[in-house]
């Protein structure tokens, strides 16, 4: 090698000039339209070159937390293309860097701060780079180089420098090639809203079956789609693409209808693309070969189309809705096909799964009109979009290395743990209360009185039909008086005698009631427990008519113990149960009275005391939890009310700086403008 220091300057010019060339390529690629495997590509020879490593590879991530190779050069020179420990050690290395979504530089032969078996660690001579490809706080994949392991430390800093500006380039290309997507798209999604909209436009089974296979033509872009359905055991094809009338004889429509059945009753989707599937039941097979001497079909499908509703049931049933596709010339390929046909699958499945529950009605000429005259007497829009804010990179990467306690707000109530309240037993009016708030009451002491309104309406009722008894009376003697024969007379009597008799019942049954109302009009509310009154002003419900079951007082037992129901609102209940299941222990739940504000309280938050349901407290649906407050003095409750309001903030572990601080944000944004 030459020592001249003009030549040496020289040379690292052109490397410079070099590297810079194939970052500026890698830019160029971000904007191109090339498919992600060709840009991996690509980007992966370019990062090669530009860093002189043996290796490179760049692996996605599925939403399930997968990591899949999507391009890889020369991890064969680190026995990394066949399996054994080397191997094992690197695909946990990689998944905990997926995980801390976090730029590694791991030495050969490393395995950071523990050797344990099964621990992340770099069995290989070289030195491991991984840098994330993050989008929007997400790792949606990973940047790898394997570089010699006689590289100074401050080379390695520079590579991994150089590697995390890289996997920021294949985070651009991967927004682009979303917003492609998308634009691409656009007229696809019209489409199918419109074929959506059409196809549950009718419950008419054929009507449906017709929008379903012409227009679906045009989206699945085959030469010829039909849809069939069964009812009971029989199986009929509905609609054929392009005919109006199906000639059920014709040895076309025959051969389809064998060929839905038997895939009806096999339950699987049938592929056929110029060979057959041995796998598939021999029935299925024989009816395929008979209807493609029919058809000439290059390219077949037939799918069954499942309800949602239906596989929600203990014992799903079986598909009664079959869709078959065919091209003659096909000009897309068979997954492009396939991708298009589950589109319209999702939508046509409901829409034919209705039609045909509605066929199944029977006498829908007396429902119908029932029908509307329910819509005649009761009257949900649903539109909202948004966009997602872009983050600066620089900040997010920043914001990830710090950890900070997430705590969520919460309102809640200081309660004790012995109450209950007051119910009427039965319908009356409130005579007495003999009681005030914050008397001592014993179970079964008198409460209030009520008059039982019952009974007083029944008595009305007696009373009303005496008098109208009476009136009958009346008119029959008038009729007697004016009648002159012998035959009508005693008719007349006989029917006089009836109305007596059941005057005398009706009478005796009215003062028996009187005598009860005399000494039983007075219904006494007993106290369920013994306890302390802690409803404020029940000089209100002197006069006032209840019903069974309405609130009129809380007792409650304030000597014993005491624990704060907090009301956890529903979009935070999924990180309070995250932080119960990861963290193994009870969550510390802080808490400020209103009563007193000057003085922060400490409780815990057990996996028991979080409820299973939401329900809808102050017209917002919450969570409720049980709080216990093992720590809060007996001179506390004392001065404390039953039911005091209280702020919480609950402890739910440690978590980046950044996710704490936007956690809030991030939430009102998805809820406001995304959802």
């Amino acid at each position: 090698m030459s020592s001249n220091p003009s030549v040496h300057s020289r040379l690292i010019e052109q490397t410079r000039k070099e590297i810079n060339r194939l970052v500026e390529e890698i830019v160029q690629l971000t904007e191109s339209t090339l498919a992600p495997a060709e840009f991996y590509q690509e980007f992966a020879r370019r990062v090669q070159a530009a860093m002189a490593a043996p290796a490179v590879a760049v692996w996605s991530r599925a939403p399930d937390g997968r990591l899949t190779l999507a391009y890889q050069i020369g991890l064969h020179r680190a026995g990394l293309d066949q399996q054994g420990p080397a191997k094992e050690s690197h695909e946990r290395l990689l998944h905990a860097a997926a995980q801390q979504s976090r730029p590694f530089l791991i030495p050969p032969h490393s395995g950071g701060a523990t050797q344990d078996a099964g621990a992340p660690a770099n069995l290989t001579d070289f030195i491991v780079l991984v840098a994330p490809v993050l989008l929007e706080n997400q790792v949606l994949g990973l940047v790898e180089v394997l570089q010699e392991a006689d590289r100074s430390p401050e080379a390695q800093r520079g590579y991994l420098k150089f590697l995390v500006q890289m996997a920021g380039h294949v985070t651009t290309y991967l927004r682009n090639h979303q917003l492609r997507q998308i634009t691409g798209q656009q007229q696809l999604w019209l489409q199918l809203e419109a074929y959506a909209r059409l196809i549950h436009s009718s419950l008419k089974t054929r009507q449906v079956a017709y929008y379903v296979v012409n227009e679906g033509k045009k989206l699945i872009e085959a030469d010829r789609v039909a849809v069939g359905s069964r009812l009971g055991k029989a199986v009929r094809v509905d609609a054929v693409s392009g005919v109006d009338v199906i000639e059920k004889r014709s040895s076309l429509v025959v051969a389809m209808h064998r060929l839905m059945e038997q895939v009806l009753a096999w339950g699987e989707r049938l592929t056929y693309s110029g060979t057959r599937d041995e796998s598939v039941p021999p029935a299925v097979i024989n009816a395929l070969d008979q209807y493609l001497a029919e058809s000439g079909s290059k390219v077949l499908v037939v799918m069954p189309l499942p309800d949602g509703r239906d596989e929600k049931e203990a014992a799903p049933r079986r598909p009664r809705t079959a869709l078959l596709a065919e091209s003659f010339q096909p000009t897309a390929s068979l997954e492009s096909l396939l991708a298009r046909l589950d589109v319209v699958a999702r939508h046509a499945g409901p829409a034919m799964y209705n039609a045909l529950e509605y066929e199944r009605i029977p006498a829908r000429w007396i429902w119908l009109p029932l029908a509307k005259i329910k819509d005649g007497l009761r009257g949900k829009t649903l539109a909202q979009a948004g966009a997602i804010l872009a983050t600066c990179v620089l900040l997010a990467l920043a914001l990830v290395f710090v950890p900070y306690p997430l705590k969520l707000s919460a309102k809640g109530q200081l309660l004790p743990e012995q109450r209950q309240i007051v119910y009427p037993q039965v319908a009356g009016r409130i005579l007495q209360v003999k009681v005030t708030h914050g008397q001592p009451v014993q179970r079964g002491q008198e409460l209030l009185v009520l008059h039982d309104l019952d009974l007083e309406q029944e008595i009305a009722g007696l009373n009303t039909r005496i008098a109208g008894l009476k009136k009958q009376l009346d008119v029959y003697d008038e009729r007697l008086a004016q009648a002159t024969a012998e035959s009508e007379r005693q008719q007349l009597r006989a029917e006089r005698i009836k109305i007596e008799q059941e005057l005398e019942m009706v009478t005796v049954r009215r003062d028996l009631k009187l005598k009860q109302s005399g000494r039983a009009s007075e219904s006494p509310v007993l106290a369920p427990i013994s306890g302390v009154v802690v409803t404020f002003d029940l000089s209100e419900l002197v006069g006032k008519t209840v019903k069974p079951g309405e609130r009129l007082m809380q007792v409650a037992r304030l000597e014993g113990p005491w624990y704060v129901e907090i009301h956890i609102p529903e979009n935070h209940a999924g990180q309070v149960r995250r932080a119960l299941a990861t963290l193994g222990e009870p969550l510390r739940v802080d808490f400020l009275l209103t009563t007193d504000p000057d003085r922060k309280y400490t409780g815990w938050l057990y996996r028991n005391g979080l409820a299973g349901e939401a329900t809808v407290h102050d017209n917002v649906t919450v969570v409720k939890a049980r709080v216990e407050i093992p720590d809060v003095g007996r001179d506390v409750l004392d001065r404390t009310p039953v039911g005091a309001e209280l702020r919480a903030k609950i402890h739910c572990g440690r978590h980046a700086l950044g996710y704490v601080w936007f956690y809030e944000l991030w939430e009102f944004i998805y809820e406001r403008l995304i959802f």
